[in-house]
């Protein structure tokens, strides 16, 4: 059965091979694992939202593609801003779930084409302390989750984790109007 192209996971690959042109450079979107860069890398691509914002933007896709490109909601941290009236469960938490997103990607891992380097890719809404929460996550787990990198990216950012180290560095990403959330 051919693989379906999903936006999301174009998007995703574009800004991998912005953000790390060498190492993506022979990418191609596939399945289980997403992007696969044949006999090294493997990256599965999922958003990291509460399930209830999820929920909201599934049910309003088919609106927010029929409206104008400058009207396009493009969802940024102000308190009080577009994302608490449109999501109010936001306005007590950030409206992402990375943690959920990393432990039901972890469970299926097994399931995907195994690569020397298998990678995560996480839509997320922008909250930087989101990321904190997440690294501190990762420090307490028994078990690595099997992921080297995970990837963050708000559609303006995208932060590169490394699990093995804890480190990150991030990435401004042009061209955020590509593919919206």
């Amino acid at each position: 059965m051919p693989n379906r192209v999903h936006p999301e996971e174009i998007r995703a690959l574009q800004v991998l091979t912005q953000i790390e042109p060498d190492k993506y450079a022979a990418a191609v979107n596939a399945d289980r694992p997403d992007i696969q860069v044949p006999g090294r890398v493997g990256v599965e691509v999922t958003r990291a939202l509460e399930r209830s914002v999820a929920a909201l933007l599934a049910t309003d896709a088919h609106l927010a593609a029929r409206r104008p490109h400058p009207l396009r909601l493009h969802l940024g941290h102000t308190t009080g801003g577009p994302r608490d009236v449109f999501f109010p469960s936001a306005k007590w938490g950030s409206g992402n779930d990375l943690i959920a997103a990393l432990t039901r990607k972890t469970r299926l891992l097994p399931g995907y084409a195994p690569f020397p380097e298998q990678n995560l890719f996480l839509f997320m809404l922008p909250d930087a302390p989101d990321i904190g929460r997440l690294r501190a996550h990762l420090r307490t787990l028994a078990q690595p989750s099997g992921f080297t990198f995970i990837y963050l990216y708000d559609q303006r950012h995208c932060w590169r984790l490394r699990t093995g180290d804890d480190t990150i560095t991030r990435f401004v990403v042009p061209g955020r109007d590509v593919a919206p959330l």
